[in-house]
């Protein structure tokens, strides 16, 4: 019974040796402080929470690419662009005015496709999508 005893302590030790010898490298090598491997723990220190950036107040009076509520997203009045980026392959600003947010034809009350400078007024109520490489300001 002593002898089986002794077995599993010798087994035991093999093992650990071996998982030492796994993570360490060989046993001939020997085995030195390298700095890579050194575990530095940071100072403790006190979470904090980010403050959100603050909530835009009202439609936004300045509009590029997208569909937009004019009232609700977007701010009523006349926009102006200085016109494309030329350097684009094909340089537009494309505005439609809609009745509805459908994309139907239908729905069309005004549009234009421009090469360079101009406006159009948006009235609360209706829809405008914008495509292009233009920034539509409100004047």
């Amino acid at each position: 019974m002593k002898a089986l005893k002794w077995f599993g302590i010798a087994i035991g030790a093999l093992v650990v040796l071996g998982v030492v010898v796994a993570a360490t490298g060989s046993p001939s090598t020997p085995v030195r402080p390298d700095a890579s491997r050194v575990v530095v723990s940071a100072p403790a220190t006190t979470a904090t929470t980010p403050t959100p950036a603050p909530a835009p107040s009202g439609p936004a009076e300045v509009a590029t690419s997208g569909t937009y509520e004019v009232g609700v997203d977007l701010a009523p009045g006349r926009y102006k662009t200085a016109g494309p980026d030329q350097s684009d392959y094909i340089p537009h600003c494309y505005y439609a005015r809609r009745s509805d947010d459908s994309g139907e034809l239908k729905s069309i009350i005004a549009n234009d496709n421009l090469q360079g400078p101009g406006s159009v007024t948006v009235k609360r109520g209706e829809f405008v999508e914008f495509t292009g490489s233009c920034t539509w300001t409100k004047q």
